[in-house]
């Protein structure tokens, strides 16, 4: 009862499995980007529904390394470094915070003053 308060406007929901073989009713996926036609974001979402898990995993883990990727870059440039390790240890700072990426890189070089 609860998707079908959550999802009562949708149109077509689409019966799946969940891990556990239990059935869910999900909706399509909402048309949402500003920069794409609508008829090829249908087609997108109609691939990606039809995709197995393993591709759409495949596709999400591309993704993220892409995203990293980019955002290392960044900080690179904004350090003027090429230093990897120092640029990874300065993604960790950013993203998940100065004690965690501290104690990276005490475990690495030893304590630093």
């Amino acid at each position: 009862m609860r998707w079908a308060r959550l999802w009562a406007g949708a149109q077509h929901a689409v019966p799946r499995y969940d891990i556990a073989g239990r059935l869910q009713w999900t909706p399509p996926m909402p048309v949402r980007s500003l920069d794409t036609d609508p008829d090829a974001e249908r087609v997108q979402a109609a691939l990606l529904g039809a995709a197995s898990v393993s591709r759409r995993l495949a596709l999400a883990l591309s993704l993220t390394d892409t995203v990293h990727g980019l955002a290392r870059r960044a900080i690179r440039s904004t350090l003027g470094t090429d230093d990897e390790t120092e640029v990874r240890l300065r993604f960790v700072e950013l993203h998940h915070g100065r004690e965690l990426a501290n104690a990276v890189r005490s475990r690495m070089h030893g304590p630093q003053e």
